[in-house]
This record gives C-alpha cells, sequence and structure tokens, in this order.
C-alpha cells in the first residue's frame, strides 16, 4: 500500500503527516518548515524521507525488531488513518498501525494549531497478542532527520541525519563530507 501524505500549509508552517505516521512530505518539499519574515525555515527532511520509529521486543528468546520511516519499513502495516479535524484553527490526523505478528497496535495523533510553529504528537502502543504474549525488553525510538542549523532558504541547511533501525543504537548525525563548503558536519 502507498504511503500518502496530508498536508497543511499555513502563514506559520509548512507540514506534511504520512498515512503510517511519520511527519513527511513529498520529496522536495519541507516535511515540517516554519515560515518567517526572512525565509522559510526547514526543521525537517527536504527530500530526505527519514523520519519514523522504531519498536523492538523479546518473546522468549525471539527478538522483534519492527520500524516505519516512511521510505522504509520492516513489519509495520497501516489499518487506518483519518483526518478528526480540519478547521481553520487546527489539524488533528490519527493514524493507526499493527505490526506484521498482530502483537502491537500503534496509534498516532497528530496536532497542529494553525496558528504555531508546533505540531504535537501523541504515540501509543497497545499489547493486542490474542494469546497472552508478554513483551520483554520493549524499546520505541523515534527518528528526525532534523537540521540543527535550519538554515532553509537561506541557503546553508543541507545536512542529511543517519541512524540505524535496530535496537542498538540511537544516535544522529552528519558526515564533514555532507556539510556545504565552508561550514562543518554536526
Amino acid at each position: 500500500m502507498a504511503n500518502y501524505t496530508t498536508t497543511v500549509e499555513t502563514d506559520r508552517a509548512h507540514i506534511g503527516i504520512s498515512d503510517k505516521g511519520q511527519v513527511m512530505n513529498e520529496v522536495g518539499k519541507p516535511a515540517f518548515a516554519s515560515v518567517e519574515k526572512e525565509g522559510t525555515y526547514e526543521h525537517l527532511s527536504i527530500g530526505d524521507l527519514t523520519e519514523g520509529y522504531t519498536l523492538a521486543y523479546r518473546i522468549g528468546g525471539s527478538d522483534h525488531v519492527k520500524y516505519d520511516v516512511y521510505s522504509d519499513c520492516q513489519g509495520i502495516l497501516l489499518e487506518n488513518r483519518h483526518v478528526c479535524k480540519d478547521s481553520p484553527e487546527e489539524l488533528v490526523f490519527v493514524s493507526n498501525t499493527i505490526t506484521d505478528d498482530q502483537l502491537l497496535r500503534i496509534k498516532q495523533v497528530f496536532t497542529y494549531s494553525k496558528n504555531t510553529t508546533r505540531l504535537y504528537i501523541s504515540m501509543n502502543i497497545s499489547n493486542c497478542s490474542k494469546t497472552a504474549f508478554d513483551l520483554e525488553d520493549f524499546l520505541v525510538k523515534r527518528f528526525s532527520d532534523i537540521d540543527v542549523d535550519t538554515g532553509g532558504t537561506q541557503g546553508w541547511a543541507d545536512f542529511q541525519g543517519h541512524w540505524d533501525k535496530t535496537r542498538y543504537s540511537a544516535f544522529s548525525y552528519n558526515l564533514e563530507n555532507e556539510a556545504p563548503s565552508g561550514k562543518r558536519a554536526h
């Protein structure tokens, strides 16, 4: 199933939210950007679709790792998505997904007050196993390709985020050769 995006552009921000619950937009458009008097400032991922999450858990001796970062997904299935509210003041978007082993249900609610530059994300994960599986060593990681310099249309933000979608890593960084000429990586 394709991962479509609901977008909203206001005087304060441009935001995209994918069906499966990532802050994303079409390639080349900001997933989340604030609009300021001097230009539009990218905060999340223009062109590099890498925002999402990893769930890792053990059942007995078996390790399960499921992730969804928009363009790369393992073990996360869309159940449904809908816009609860889209008024001049607020957008409320809900995404419901389930792991492919039918053990975890993920409900995400994205709330954007259209007169601000903030997006609130609520993520509720439920054990929905029909048999009594206890999940052990449970880990949730949320990823964002955030540009710490947020240069946007000012032309100096061109950094990439890197991480592994596993239970054992939690890092994001930039390689020195990815920084624009004369700038340092973060």
